[in-house]
């Protein structure tokens, strides 16, 4: 296929369970373990493709960017009309510490919360210089991750 139909293809979720059930399997490892490893990827990928640089301005630190996530989602959306993009909220967690909570929802339900942990980590170790230290809790509608 031309690279630029696959680029701007969406895909069902369906072909993207069969990849991730068949890279795990071959892997030897749990679904969560790829999806994990996906999306520490996928910031490779957008680096590949230069879209990495719309990433630098979406703020001067995580929390900051995680923010915005929503913003480009509703930016992607735009040019990604079929996509279903998830919804992204910040609590601060009030023990005085830097902490956060971000809340993850989505049509998927908790499905790719491994992928969203493996992208943030991702971002955060290579945007922002700084170990993110993520604890995931799933629920029906997406996940929390501390």
């Amino acid at each position: 296929k031309d690279e630029a139909w696959v680029y701007y293809d969406v895909y069902d979720d369906g072909v993207t369970v069969s990849l991730v059930v068949a890279a795990a399997s071959k892997l030897g490892v749990g679904a969560d373990v790829v999806l994990d490893m996906f999306g520490a990827f996928f910031l490779e990928y957008l680096k590949l493709h230069d879209m990495d640089r719309l990433l630098h301005i979406m703020g001067d630190n995580l929390r900051s960017f995680l923010y915005n996530l929503d913003y480009l989602h509703a930016h992607l959306a735009d040019t990604f009309k079929s996509a279903s993009f998830p919804h992204f909220r910040l609590e601060d967690v009030t023990d005085g510490s830097d902490a956060f909570l971000l809340h993850y929802t989505s049509t998927r339900g908790p499905l790719l919360a491994p992928f969203v942990k493996g992208l943030v980590c991702a971002i955060s170790t290579e945007l922002y210089k700084t170990e993110a230290d993520i604890r995931v809790e799933t629920n029906d509608t997406g996940a929390v991750f501390h």
